[in-house]
């Protein structure tokens, strides 16, 4: 159903006679019953003029003649040369003086009157509707003038209208203001005292009625003013109160996601250089004071084996979320433990998303020529070739599911080997061996289930295989991690990435292909690590 918009003659009502508001409510409820199924209605009566239409937009259509009404005869008595000197005059003065208004939501509307021989007075009204501008009124009454005197000439009156204007003629005066002279200019800025007399003298014209109606319109918009402003106050005062909760909350008890300034100085030392993490193209970055890392930290025992495995689970669905449920797809691209934050009940969040990438559509892989990350986290198809997909995002995931399992860094060497030896080349030495000594984090003193450590081993081993394509999904990752008894159909990883094994040790079971991917980079095209801290790797640019 179209929407109508309701247009009142501002004219008519300006020289209504007593009653007039009665005849307007009438003449709505008319319309209303007998045009409730017309997109376009137009209704005329003697004292107003109602129209609305599914559009505002003016047309050829709203300027055709819609009606032409005549009185009787002009009496043979009258003279009719007078008689049609005068109708033209009169006609002629009415447009004019109705489009003189300039721009739209100007009233443009006109009376007079004029005097033919012997005594004869013809009332004469030009109106058209505040939405047009002084150019479209004269246009719509210059139509208009063209079937006026045909139908209305030598007649004792007549109405010629359409749905934005119209032009009336009659024997009897049907207005109660006869303006049959320009408006008076508007006066000249100067002191209020200035004005007096201009209000005094203007009012004097005005009724009793009219000035109780004047009275009561600017006690109306007074009074909505005033409410108006109350209610912003109300407003802006709860809006100051809300933001002064806000910053005296404290972030760890309410569990919201605001941080006052007090709270960051308390838990930066006021920004101090011993707690500073590194810069990025945000600013610098600082460590909080009740941020717990897994491993080498001396909390790490406060993380039983349950609480880890929920925050195993919940970066996995933190992934899954970002890489397929997301109105985009999201790659994280610096997927680290320091990036991992975890609330009041241990439940993980991914943050700082300064340097992911949204895919659109089906694009599934994107090539960056400057990757930028924090080495030991990211692929090799990433940190060589700059292959960026959801499956780098799984390799990053696969290193962290290690760190928690193990309570080890994988960028740094492990402490009891003399050889250069990673984290994942040391898991992947014990699990080709079938063996867990060693392995998991012994500050858990050996409380846990070793069905549930071997299935995060197996999932952080299949993550982070060289082959992307051979890493699982993040939604594979939910379903193992949600059905442990999936463990004994898992696939079996292949060798990782970045594996360094110590000499004489082979592989008995499993093949590795040592050929190196069409496409990669030999040893000697590799970048020069430049991260010693374990911050991402990204120069200081405004973003």
């Amino acid at each position: 159903m179209a929407t109508l918009l309701p247009r009142v003659s501002p004219g008519t009502r300006r020289g209504e006679r007593k009653g007039s508001p009665d005849a307007l409510q009438e003449g709505v409820l008319d319309s209303r019953g007998k045009c409730a199924s017309n997109r376009s209605v137009a209704s005329w009566y003697d004292k107003c003029y109602i129209t609305y239409a599914d559009t505002n937009a003016t047309n050829n259509y709203n300027y055709e003649v819609r009606s032409l009404d005549v009185l009787s005869d002009i009496p043979t008595s009258f003279d009719r040369s007078s008689h049609d000197q005068e109708f033209y005059s009169l006609l002629d003065r009415l447009v004019a003086r109705a489009a003189s208004a300039g721009g739209t939501g100007e009233a443009k509307f006109a009376t007079g009157e004029a005097v033919y021989a012997p005594n004869g007075t013809m009332y004469g009204l030009a109106e058209c509707m505040r939405d047009l501008s002084g150019e479209e009124c004269n246009q719509c009454l210059q139509l208009l003038l063209t079937p006026m005197p045909s139908c209305c000439n030598g007649y004792q009156g007549g109405t010629v209208q359409n749905f934005n204007c119209r032009l009336r003629v009659q024997a009897y005066a049907y207005y109660d203001l006869a303006l049959d002279a320009p408006p008076p200019a508007a006066a000249p800025p100067g002191p209020i005292s200035s004005l007096v007399p201009i209000v005094i003298n203007r009012l004097k014209h005005v009724g009793k009625r009219r000035l109780q109606q004047v009275i009561l319109d600017v006690g109306i918009s007074v009074g909505t003013l005033l409410v108006l402003v109350v209610v912003l106050a109300c407003v802006f005062r709860q809006r100051r109160r809300i933001k002064a909760n806000k910053e005296n909350q404290d972030n760890a008890g309410d569990g919201m996601n605001y941080i006052s300034l007090e709270a960051l100085r308390a838990a930066t030392s006021n920004f101090s250089i011993n707690n500073k993490l590194g810069e990025g193209g945000f600013g610098e970055v600082f460590k909080f004071e009740w941020c717990m890392y897994v491993t080498g930290s001396e909390k790490a025992h406060q993380l039983d084996w349950t609480k880890r495995s929920m925050i195993i689970s919940g970066i996995a669905r933190g992934l899954l979320y970002l890489h397929q449920e997301s109105r985009l797809k999201v790659i994280h691209r610096d997927l680290k433990p320091s990036n991992i934050l975890l609330d009041l009940d241990m439940t993980p969040k991914i943050s700082d998303f300064g340097l992911s990438r949204a895919f659109g559509g089906d694009q599934s892989m994107d090539i960056t020529k400057r990757p930028v990350g924090t080495i030991g986290y990211m692929s090799p198809e990433y940190a060589y070739c700059g292959q960026v997909s959801t499956k780098s995002d799984m390799y990053s995931f696969g290193v962290i599911v290690l760190e928690i399992v193990t309570g080890r860094r994988n960028n740094r060497s492990v402490e009891d080997d003399t050889a250069c030896r990673s984290l994942l080349s040391y898991v992947w030495e014990k699990w080709s061996a079938g063996s867990m000594e060693g392995v998991v984090d012994p500050s858990l003193a050996g409380r846990y289930p070793d069905s549930e450590v071997r299935n995060c081993v197996q999932i952080g081993l299949l993550c982070v295989q060289r082959n992307p394509s051979a890493r699982p999904a993040a939604w594979e990752v939910v379903l193992m991690l949600d059905s442990p008894s999936m463990s004994m159909t898992m696939r079996t990883p292949t060798r990782p990435a970045f594996c360094f094994t110590q000499p004489g040790v082979s592989n008995p079971t499993l093949s590795y292909q040592s050929s190196r991917p069409r496409g990669a980079i030999t040893s000697q095209q590799l970048p020069t690590p430049v991260s010693g801290n374990d911050v991402t790797i990204s120069d200081v640019e405004p973003r």
